[in-house]
């Protein structure tokens, strides 16, 4: 079992590392080449981005206690149901906003370069989700979490989202980009994209999905804790 727990920590750390790296060459070519009209601040500004970012100080801190014997308190924090049932959540945002993106015509590969935008696109937007779904499935929970409380975990799991939901309003009102463009992280959170109307709706059938999604993971997590401690016995 330590064994299993020691091979866990030593993959998340290095995961992390390949994805700081790559992250660490976006933000290299962001400074240092793109000519786009975005400034080089959004990718510190960009959901995708912050997730991503969330995803490599998880991933180090879960390799770390994973790894050392002396921090049981961090490795009961980076096995706490909440934790692992946001970060699961957020990554999901991360997948379906990709493909969603795609088929939509928001991301497009036409005109950049192949090496730098495609390898990076797969690794921060598909591989990353999917090694954080593996985790939730097979890390063994902190066996001294508390029972859930759903609404709760519902509200927490959204707070992250939503505090950025807000922020990016405010943000994309009072900023501009370039050419006097409004700030906002992504053109369809701007109302001005839409009517009032069309935009208040969806952003209420947002929070809706959202709240069945991390619904269901939650759903999910207590299966695998009832599981994992059906296997303990």
């Amino acid at each position: 079992m330590k064994n299993k727990k020691t091979i866990q920590g030593i993959f998340a750390i290095v995961f992390a590392l390949f994805l700081t790296a790559t992250l660490t060459m976006r933000i290299i070519y962001v400074f240092t080449i793109c000519t786009r009209v975005l400034p080089a601040w959004f990718v510190f500004y960009r959901f995708t981005y912050l997730t991503n970012y969330l995803v490599i100080v998880y991933l180090f801190l879960f390799g770390i206690s994973h790894i050392s014997k002396k921090l049981e308190k961090l490795k009961k924090i980076t096995t706490h149901s909440a934790v692992l049932i946001a970060l699961a959540f957020y990554c999901s945002i991360l997948f379906f906003y990709f493909f969603i993106a795609i088929s939509s015509g928001m991301i497009v590969f036409e005109g950049y370069s192949f090496l730098h935008h495609v390898p990076r696109r797969i690794f921060t937007y598909i591989l990353t989700p999917i090694i954080i779904w593996i985790f939730f499935f097979i890390i063994k929970r902190n066996p001294d979490e508390i029972k859930q409380n759903k609404i709760k975990t519902i509200l927490v799991t959204l707070a992250f989202p939503v505090t950025f939901f807000l922020l990016n309003m405010i943000i994309g009102h009072m900023v501009t980009y370039g050419a006097n463009y409004p700030a906002f992280a992504y053109e369809f959170l701007s109302p001005a994209f839409h009517s009032w109307w069309l935009f208040t709706l969806a952003v209420f059938a947002a929070i809706a999905v959202f709240s069945l999604l991390t619904y269901l993971l939650i759903f999910l997590n207590n299966k695998i804790k009832k599981r994992q401690q059906k296997d303990k016995t």
